[in-house]
């Protein structure tokens, strides 16, 4: 009979897996869940993404250029829907009193 021996690499990797799949429980499935059937707005999909790793930003902390180059790069890293990136982008321009 074979013995099944525990190592510090499969200790390690039993521990990324589940890290793993409590982000994924906590950032994707719960929004899921929470906003299924239900057409957001701007600020809601704002609110439910962008705070998850850092700190909200006020929208009249950058130019509307500057927030169209961070939407885009941060639809990617966020996983944002086309639209969503939109209502995003659209609030963050909407509330920006840019001059």
């Amino acid at each position: 009979m074979k013995k099944f021996k525990i190592t510090q690499k499969k200790i390690s990797l039993v521990i990324a897996l589940t890290f793993a799949i409590f982000l994924f429980i906590t950032f994707v499935h719960t929004a899921e869940v929470l906003t299924k059937g239900k057409e957001l707005t701007g600020a809601e999909v704002y609110s439910a993404n962008c705070g998850k790793c850092h700190s909200e930003r006020y929208p009249s902390e950058r130019t509307d250029d500057e927030w169209k180059v961070i939407v885009n790069h941060m639809r990617v890293i966020a996983g944002l829907t086309a639209k969503e990136a939109k209502l995003v982008l659209q609030y963050l321009q909407e509330n920006n009193p840019e001059e």
